[in-house]
């Protein structure tokens, strides 16, 4: 294991960070200048395992002009926190509902 959590075998072009690198190709991030969080300490947006975030952080989110491609973004690489208004627990549940 890396210091990142992550097996070694992972890391390499075949690997599974490798493979998920080949199937997004070039994530377009350039929505992130508009967010409303833009600025907002990060920390607020990753609460600890367990915990909701704080209802501050979601009225953000919930006013935010680029919150469809920030959870686009959050669905398509699997990133923990909150991202386009949803929490890591419901983007699982959003992708076993679109899986079924």
């Amino acid at each position: 294991m890396t210091a990142a959590g992550h097996r070694s075998s992972d890391r390499g072009p075949e690997g599974e960070l490798g493979r998920l690198a080949r199937r997004l190709g070039p994530l377009d991030d350039e929505w992130r200048d508009g967010a409303a969080c833009k600025g907002l300490p990060a920390g607020a947006f990753f609460p600890e395992r367990g915990e909701l975030p704080a209802a501050e952080v979601l009225g953000v989110c919930r006013s935010c002009p680029v919150r469809r491609p920030c959870l686009e973004y959050a669905l398509a690489t699997g990133d923990p926190g909150v991202w386009g208004g949803t929490t890591a627990k419901e983007r699982r549940r959003l992708r076993r509902g679109s899986a079924a």
